[in-house]
Formats: C-alpha cells, structure tokens, sequence
C-alpha cells in the first residue's frame, strides 16, 4: 500500500503553523534578548565556521559567554544551507533559520502521518504533536539543525513508499548534514542498495546531490576542505576546543 501523498492545502497549512510558532517562540526568546542572544547553536553558522580566530569575534558580537568558540563540525556540503543565514545579520538569521527548522519538522510529521495509514484529513493533528513536543521547543530555542535531518528520514520513506526512489535519495541525503548520528541508515541503505535497483538509484541521485553541495563551498573558498580537516585535527588552544576532547 502506498502512502498518502500530502496534499498542497495540507502543506500550506503546516507551513503556516511553523511559522506561526516560530513568531510566537521568538517574542520570548533569545532572539530577542541580548543578554542570551548568543546561547545557542547558531553562533556556529558565521562567513568561515572553520575558521575559529575569525569566527570568535562574530560569535562574541552576539552574545557568546565563553572563552572558547562554538565550532560547527559538520561536513561543508552543509554550507550552502547555512551560508544564507549565517551571513545575515543575527536576529533575522535567528529567526529565519527557526523557521526553517520548525517547518521541515512540520512537513516530516505530515509524511510519516501518510505513511503510517493516517487520514489526510487529520494531518495537522500530526503536525501540531510534532511542533509541541518539548526536543522540537528546543531545537528551536538551540538553534540546531536537526530538523532537516528528520525531514530527510520521513522524506526518504515516503517517497520510497510511493515508488519515487530518486526523491528518496535527494531526501536521504539532508541525512549527511551529521554524519556521525546517521552512520547506521547510510550502511544499512547501501546494503539495501545490493540487492534492490530501487535503492541503488536513491543511493546514486543521493550521492550526486551531496557531490554539487560540496563543489559549492568549493567554489566559493578552495581551501574549505582543508581548513575543515585543519579544525577537526588542531588540538585544543586558548580559544579552540578540539572535538577529541
């Protein structure tokens, strides 16, 4: 049985629900307030996130309270979905990375309501479920960017329910975004893809969506994938925690 496709007034109304609790969340949130501003994830999202001397004044600009940076670890073909925002300055990058985030956890309630036999019709009592549990409270009040990770996963089921394999790989691959929490769905999927043709062309359309978001911070910094491995291997200084730690 396939699974109900999500209807366009349906994906409209979860839209707009996200970002309906995201104004409301930001009205008492850090967003706000420049006292808390910068207690949050998204400080890690600045011009160059490898780049930790550059990076800690942009971070300290917002209200971040330690000595040490906040470094972001992910992978760069993350960039192009953080370039946007973190050039933006900090309250409207903020908010609009909230809404982001709170808005692919809203598609990805509405996705598995389908594939899991729930009726359309009561989709939104999905997506309201979703957007009130407390971890999707603190996404938002984090700034993390996990959202996009579990829209990938329902994305790559639904669209693998209903027989469309190459979306399922363009939605498998927001499952990259950190690859250290997902490795066991990339091992299991490449197995899969052993065996079933299906799977193999998600794996491939998949895989080249990943290659274009890496050639892309490429593009605009050569030396990216260096300074990333600079990062992740530079031991711990004054303003640097490194991730072995």
């Amino acid at each position: 049985m396939t699974a109900d496709i999500p209807t366009r007034r349906g994906v409209l109304l979860a839209t707009a629900a996200a970002v309906a609790l995201v104004l409301a969340a930001a009205a008492c949130g850090p967003v706000l307030d420049p006292g808390t501003a910068g207690h949050t994830d998204f400080v890690q999202y600045g011009e160059n996130p490898y780049d930790w001397h550059a990076l800690l004044p942009l971070q300290r600009d917002a209200g971040w309270p330690e000595k040490r940076v906040q470094m972001m670890w992910n992978p760069p073909w993350v960039l192009p979905l953080t370039l946007s925002v973190g050039l933006a300055p900090y309250p409207a990058g903020f908010l609009g990375w909230s809404a982001a985030q709170l808005a692919a956890v809203a598609a990805a309630c509405w996705l598995l309501w389908g594939v899991y036999g729930g009726p359309a019709r009561y989709g939104w009592v999905a997506v309201l479920l979703g957007l009130a549990f407390a971890p999707t409270i603190f996404l938002l009040r984090l700034g993390q960017i996990s959202g996009f990770q579990l829209l990938g996963l329902a994305g790559f089921l639904a669209a693998m329910r209903a027989n469309r394999p190459a979306l399922a790989g363009a939605a498998a691959a927001l499952t990259a975004i950190k690859p250290h929490l997902l490795l066991p769905f990339a091992v299991l999927l490449l197995l899969d893809a052993t065996a079933f043709r299906a799977t193999r062309r998600a794996v491939m359309v998949g895989g080249l969506l990943l290659a274009v978001a890496a050639a892309v911070p490429t593009l605009w910094n050569p030396d990216v994938w260096g300074q990333y491995v600079a990062a992740t291997r530079a031991p711990t200084d004054a303003v640097h925690r490194s991730p072995h730690d």
